[in-house]
């Protein structure tokens, strides 16, 4: 069965009120042996489930029902875009195959980036080839010290608890993504040590920037937009910031140097570094422990965190 047939299995047991509002689906393992296909087909359903708004994920938990309602069957689908998850998988798959993996990314909570990353490298692992000669990531993040700033709650922007929310989603990518790239490692899949650089700006960017490999740039922009958000068992209203759904534009560098996109990529990369230079650098080493997760005063949103972080 493809994603897609175990997508359509999914909306029609939530269509038909298996499970409730707030409620957890069974884990990826679960699903994938009651359909009978493998956990990666689940995750990729699971992913566009996400990107329609019916869960919320997030790394090392399962899927929650959001509560929205599945599209009526009959009705005439929407128009749809390809979200960020499958466009950035795409163009990273080609990147690993060409084996070598050295990516700049300027983003808000790197969630969309992870996803992507960490379903192709579970491709690799299973293919046990190409060998990368370099494992390199360079991301910056938001680390929401700036206020007032987005999301925030209606009527309360002083509320701190929805950028306590996404402070521990960023914390959250940040560990998967170091946890993928000492896989590597286990699996003697890369030639050098993987290395993996973390920085934060204090305020969340307007839009999405990944550089590939020096000579591809996929760009996007996050939309404003004042949506509920299931947290803890509560709705919250929020002005808040969609991207895991934002499309992504390629630029890929030609062949003549004053050619359009290959101005643009060189602009990006340059773009890039100046942040770069600028932004605050956030403890992450392969060889050592995380930082610890920042205490606040004020009791946290401490439910599963929304599908649709910023990045």
């Amino acid at each position: 069965m493809a994603p897609k047939g175990v997508r359509e299995r999914l909306v029609q047991r939530i269509a038909a009120g298996e499970w409730q509002a707030g409620q957890s689906l069974p884990s990826a393992r679960q699903l994938a042996e009651e359909l009978q296909v493998s956990r990666v087909t689940v995750h990729k359903a699971l992913t566009v489930l996400a990107r329609d708004g019916l869960i919320e994920t997030h790394p090392g938990k399962r899927a929650v029902l959001t509560g929205a309602r599945p599209q009526e069957p009959g009705a005439p689908p929407e128009p749809a875009a390809e979200g960020a998850v499958n466009v950035l998988g795409r163009h990273l798959d080609r990147v690993l195959r060409s084996g070598r993996l050295h990516v700049d990314v300027l983003c808000v909570t790197a969630e969309s980036f992870v996803s992507a990353l960490q379903l192709q490298l579970i491709g690799l692992r299973a293919r046990r080839e190409p060998r990368l000669s370099e494992f390199r990531i360079r991301l910056i993040v938001c680390d929401f010290s700036a206020t007032p700033t987005y999301p925030r709650v209606l009527g309360d922007p002083g509320d701190t608890r929805p950028l306590e929310r996404l402070r521990r989603i960023s914390h959250d990518q940040v560990t998967s993504l170091r946890s993928a790239a000492l896989s590597l490692q286990t699996y003697q899949l890369v030639d050098s040590e993987p290395v993996i650089e973390v920085r934060t700006v204090p305020f969340p960017p307007m839009s999405k920037l990944y550089v590939l490999n020096d000579d591809e740039v996929l760009e996007g922009w996050y939309e404003l937009i004042e949506r509920p958000v299931h947290v803890g068992g509560h709705l919250v209203r929020l002005e808040d910031l969609t991207g895991l759904s934002t499309r992504l534009f390629p630029r890929r560098r030609q062949a003549l140097a004053n050619h359009t996109d290959s101005v643009y990529v060189d602009t990006a990369r340059a773009f890039f570094a100046s942040w770069w230079a600028r932004a605050e650098p956030y403890g992450v080493s392969l060889s050592r422990p995380l930082p610890d997760e920042p205490q606040h005063d004020r009791p946290p949103l401490d439910g599963p965190a929304h599908v649709n972080e910023p990045e």
